[in-house]
């Protein structure tokens, strides 16, 4: 895998992550690494939630996050574990 210091996610080909869900905008978000973190940026208009298993959801509407530990991500929805549009992540 090639290293990337941020990758794109959304519903367009243009995207390094492309997710067909029709709840996601075509640009929808951007993780990027930076200063030692993993930064979650909304840039959508249905926003973006991050899942994890010590905390309560949180709902990001053109805004970051830095991510931390394992959890899931839903654009434009919570995410569900048995969903094919939630991404899940660990960050090490």
């Amino acid at each position: 895998m090639r290293y990337r210091p941020h990758i794109t996610i959304g519903r367009s080909e243009t995207n390094e992550l492309i997710i067909a869900n029709p709840l996601a905008s075509r640009q929808h978000a951007q993780i990027l690494y930076t200063r030692g973190r993993f930064i979650l940026r909304d840039q959508s208009v249905n926003g973006t939630v991050d899942d994890r298993p010590d905390a309560q959801p949180l709902s990001l509407l053109r805004d970051e996050f830095a991510l931390r530990g394992r959890g899931r991500i839903g654009l434009g929805e919570t995410p569900d574990e048995n969903d094919k549009f939630t991404i899940r992540y660990q960050c090490r």
